[in-house]
């Protein structure tokens, strides 16, 4: 038996249906970066080109070398599944990566000590990077 255009309508939307409660998500990633489109599609694997040159805020830039970076990213974000506070002081971000999340704290808590700590050599010259492309080398 073959299935009618009616039968495969909910397979065909259910991908979609998924995706629509993370709505929120993407209007907060629409909020924080110019290329919110090309980011979108590359975390949900709808496309995207690696590497990936991507601003966040007005002034952060980052590259994302891959999809599970871009899903850091997107995590960090959009998501927000680590939340700083603003009156934060101290901030060490043990498995630093490639500073994602210390340049996000940099900018959301200004007055904070922040401390990196990422011991894989590749990526830690990753992460002296992005921070030097921010200008923040001396604040992280």
């Amino acid at each position: 038996r073959h299935a009618s255009p009616d039968d495969r309508l909910p397979l065909l939307l259910s991908p979609m249906l998924r995706y629509l409660r993370r709505a929120p998500e993407v209007f907060e990633a629409a909020r924080l970066s110019p290329d919110w489109f090309a980011l979108t599609r590359a975390y949900v694997g709808a496309g995207g080109h690696f590497p990936m040159r991507v601003r966040l805020n007005a002034d952060l830039r980052v590259t994302l070398e891959d999809r599970s970076e871009t899903a850091v990213l997107w995590n960090l974000a959009a998501s927000h599944c680590y939340r700083i506070e603003p009156s934060y002081r101290t901030i060490v971000d043990a498995g630093a990566n490639i500073g994602l999340f210390a340049l996000l704290a940099c900018r959301t808590a200004p007055e904070a000590n922040i401390w990196c700590i990422e011991p894989f050599p590749p990526t830690y010259e990753r992460l002296l990077r992005h921070l030097r492309e921010n200008g923040v080398e001396n604040r992280i």
